[in-house]
């Protein structure tokens, strides 16, 4: 279960990694932070077979739409095969820089679920996970999954109470503990989700 939250929260942020769809992401408010998107007659050779223990390349997609909606933006990808990837993307900037510290995606499992991917910094205690509070409702906790040298991330299956929940949220708080055992929170605007999860259905 958990390798595959992993394999899709990494298959969906590398779906998001369009420097278009990073330049147009809102800046939200972190605690303590500032704010921040072939020649004729000549036989085409056939295509070479992956090196064994190599992964082929992945498909590239022939048409991209990128569409904000109000604090997020949707990223669509169409394939050859007629296949169609749609995510969804928040993200906290440190003002200044534009270091990004916190970025929310929203996507699909491989079991077609929608699920939410949280990255965060590193340097975090991972037992306790991500809590996520909304507006109303009870509190969330985001299980981390996976860590590198650069970010955490952790995964929040989005039932259909969660998902009335955030779409009447304003703004949503996620937090998380250092290894200090300091808590660092988040306060995510959150308005436009309930546009971002029905384009990404």
């Amino acid at each position: 279960m958990a390798s595959a939250t992993r394999a899709l929260a990494i298959s969906t942020c590398l779906a998001l990694a369009s420097g278009a769809a990073l330049a147009q992401q809102r800046p939200a408010n972190p605690q303590g932070q500032r704010p921040a998107q072939p020649a004729q007659g000549q036989a085409q050779a056939p295509a070479q077979p992956a090196p064994q223990g190599q992964a082929p390349a992945q498909a590239q997609p022939v048409r991209t739409e990128i569409v904000p909606h109000e604090n997020w933006t949707v990223t669509c990808r169409d394939f050859a095969d007629r296949r169609r990837s749609c995510s969804a993307v928040l993200q906290v900037v440190q003002q200044g820089n534009n270091q990004v510290l916190f970025t929310w995606v929203l996507g699909k499992n491989n079991e077609g679920k929608l699920i939410s991917v949280l990255q965060t910094p590193t340097g975090v205690t991972l037992a306790p996970g991500v809590e996520v509070k909304l507006a109303r409702g009870t509190p969330r906790k985001a299980a981390f999954v996976n860590c590198d040298t650069t970010r955490c991330e952790a995964s929040l299956e989005m039932d259909d109470a969660f998902i009335r929940d955030a779409s009447a949220s304003d703004s949503v708080e996620a937090t998380m503990f250092s290894i200090a055992g300091q808590g660092v929170k988040f306060t995510l605007p959150f308005k436009g989700f309930d546009k971002a999860v029905a384009a990404t259905r």
